[in-house]
């Protein structure tokens, strides 16, 4: 669940994307249960395991780079490391000036 490109890593939280039809098996597999988080939108949770459902298809998207997503999910998490790796990412997407896994430019 975990990406080289990300380039770090934390032994007390793991995170990943899911299609919304894999979500069954990998909730009974795993023995995951939902827990959410706080109200108070702190990352702050008992659990070890952040787990995004996303749609089985997302017609009419555009594709965007790797990178790009990994800094979104980076700046999420709102510590220094993860900021700091976030921005990393982020200019080097913007240094090869890409846009898409096919690198067309913006």
């Amino acid at each position: 669940m975990s990406s080289a490109l990300v380039g770090m890593s934390a032994g007390l939280v793991v995170e990943g994307y899911a299609p919304e039809s894999d979500v069954a098996a990998l909730r009974r597999d795993h023995l995951l249960r939902e827990e959410g988080f706080p109200a108070t939108g702190s990352r702050a949770m008992r659990g070890n395991v952040v787990l995004h459902v996303v749609t089985d298809e997302l017609p009419g998207t555009v594709p965007v780079s790797t990178e790009l997503l990994l800094a979104a999910d980076l700046a999420q998490w709102r510590g220094a490391r993860e900021d700091a790796r976030a921005v990393e990412l982020l200019r080097a997407a913007a240094d090869r000036n890409v846009a898409g896994p096919w690198g067309d430019p913006v």
